[in-house]
């Protein structure tokens, strides 16, 4: 996969990361979690959907843009809460 190179950022009492190298690499990860987890909901697999979206792509438990696990540049955010939320309740719900 390479590597992703991060910089940490101290945001309240909470760490964020953001990527200088591997952008690309995670959100094609991430795309490919929402595709696996699109086929486990439409096979029935529930829990399996509901686990990569609870580990790897939201956080229910948090608000606004917290709740991305990933969360793209600023020109490409709009499209990656899209494809987070809408098949997030499509399939996970």
């Amino acid at each position: 996969m390479g590597f992703l190179v991060f910089v940490p950022e101290l945001v309240q009492l909470d760490v964020r990361y953001h990527v200088i190298d591997g952008q690309q690499r995670l959100t094609t990860l991430s795309l490919l979690l929402i595709a696996i987890r699109s086929i486990a909901a439409k096979s029935r697999i529930t829990v399996l959907a509901s686990e990569i979206t609870d580990r790897y792509l939201i956080d229910r438990h948090r608000t606004g843009d917290e709740r991305f696990r990933v969360l793209l540049k600023q020109r490409d955010q709009q499209a990656c809460r899209l494809v987070l939320l809408i098949s997030s309740t499509t399939s996970c719900s």
